[in-house]
């Protein structure tokens, strides 16, 4: 699953951005994608307190609160590739920025043409560079077809039903791997705590022995049962 956010407060150029990013994706992988297309900011806002993942964004920012959200976006998801849209008139400083880091740039006026091959060169690109670095994720491969998985996104693996599932936000992807494999091929980051959950040590937040839980980042809870204790303390 690829996710994208993409905001523009021009209705039309809204609706022609998402026919080119719809095509242009549909050509470039064959992968589902869960797409945001908004209007205002605070739909932006709304998505984003909803999602742990976020690979790309298409974002207009052209004024000053609409620059300050893109900077607001990188920092939740450093690791994102960010296309930028803005009128002519605007300094470049407003967007070539550390805090913002696009990868891309759409000017304003732009017809079809440019905005199909700037589409087209980015998400080429963001495909490009996550495939040069397989080692960074976990391809899931299912009746469904094939999802890769950025390694930072998974909260933890969990196995029930004769299955594994694999947790990235509030999404479940089922997988017919087993536990043990996974400890030989995922990296150290992520330590087994309990018989059936492997946690991702880094979205760990605090570990409570009483209660025999691990809290994560996003507020979910997982068991780390007795025999795991001693492996889980350095990461309280």
């Amino acid at each position: 699953m690829i996710y994208s956010i993409n905001y523009n407060a021009v209705e039309k150029e809204l609706q022609s951005l998402k026919h080119e990013l719809r095509d242009c994706a549909a050509h470039v992988t064959d992968e589902e994608w869960t797409w945001v297309f908004a209007r205002s900011l605070e739909e932006v806002r709304k998505s984003l307190a909803s999602m742990s993942v976020l690979d790309l964004a298409c974002m207009d920012i052209s004024r000053k609160q609409e620059a300050e959200q893109a900077e607001k976006m990188r920092s939740l998801f450093p690791q994102m590739m960010m296309l930028v849209i803005a009128d002519e008139n605007v300094s470049p400083m407003q967007y070539l920025r550390p805090s913002i880091r696009p990868s891309s740039l759409l000017l304003r006026p732009f017809g079809q043409e440019q905005a199909q091959r700037v589409i087209q060169e980015f998400l080429t690109a963001w495909v490009s560079e996550r495939d040069r670095h397989p080692e960074e994720s976990y391809v899931v491969e299912n009746r469904e077809g094939k999802t890769i998985l950025p390694y930072q996104t998974i909260l933890y693996f969990e196995a029930r039903q004769k299955k594994v599932f694999v947790r990235v936000g509030a999404v479940e992807y089922d997988t017919y791997e087993t536990m043990d494999h996974l400890e030989e091929i995922i990296p150290e980051r992520f330590v087994r705590c309990h018989r059936s959950f492997i946690v991702n040590t880094e979205r760990i937040r605090k570990i409570s022995f009483r209660d025999n839980l691990i809290m994560l980042t996003d507020g979910s809870q997982i068991p780390v049962s007795r025999s795991y204790r001693r492996v889980m303390r350095e990461y309280r």
